[in-house]
């Protein structure tokens, strides 16, 4: 709770450089003001129209407030300035599942596969291959970011895209939901 505060009080502070509003920005998304956080993130790229990383921030905090116009617009943005970026397509990917284009987004999955490096980014890719109804698949991503790690943890998904391992609480900040076919992972 003192950390919640903590976040409200910040949010009510004013800006003074572009790192305040990436602060606000991560904030927003944190507490799933989503349509708060598109705002914070459109003024970053008005600022700096050739920041990718801004565009792609506003795609996702559109998606998930439900604009997905919008989230495809700044996807297209974000791609245009790093057009080989795992991470874009990953997001591409999950626009097209909101969308109900199954096909288009294991397509982009699938020719994208060698762009999908980090850890984070494959618990990403395996959950929405859960939710495009490939669980084999999904699981085998998931496998593929705890290869990294000595252990597998235990993981346990909860609503809005989070997920608990032993010791910590993460925000997937991507997938709409966690895997609805794997309530735990192990």
């Amino acid at each position: 709770p003192a950390g919640l505060l903590e976040i409200d009080v910040g949010l009510d502070l004013e800006p003074i450089d572009r790192f305040d509003l990436w602060s606000i920005a991560a904030a927003q998304m944190y507490l799933f003001r989503f349509t708060s956080a598109a705002e914070t993130f459109d003024k970053i790229t008005q600022k700096d129209p050739s920041d990718a990383d801004a565009w792609f921030h506003h795609s996702l905090a559109s998606l998930r407030s439900g604009d997905v116009l919008s989230a495809s617009a700044s996807l297209a943005r974000s791609r245009r300035i790093r057009p080989f970026d795992g991470w874009i397509d990953w997001l591409s990917a999950e626009i097209a599942h909101s969308e109900g284009r199954d096909g288009e987004a294991h397509r982009v999955l699938e020719e994208a596969t060698t762009r999908f490096s980090s850890a984070a980014l494959a618990l990403r890719i395996g959950s929405l291959w859960s939710r495009l109804g490939d669980p084999s698949r999904g699981k085998e991503w998931i496998r593929r970011a705890d290869s990294q790690r000595l252990i597998s943890p235990h993981r346990e998904w909860r609503e809005a895209g989070r997920f608990v391992e032993e010791g910590r609480s993460h925000l997937l900040l991507g997938p709409p939901a966690p895997p609805d076919s794997m309530k735990t992972i192990e």
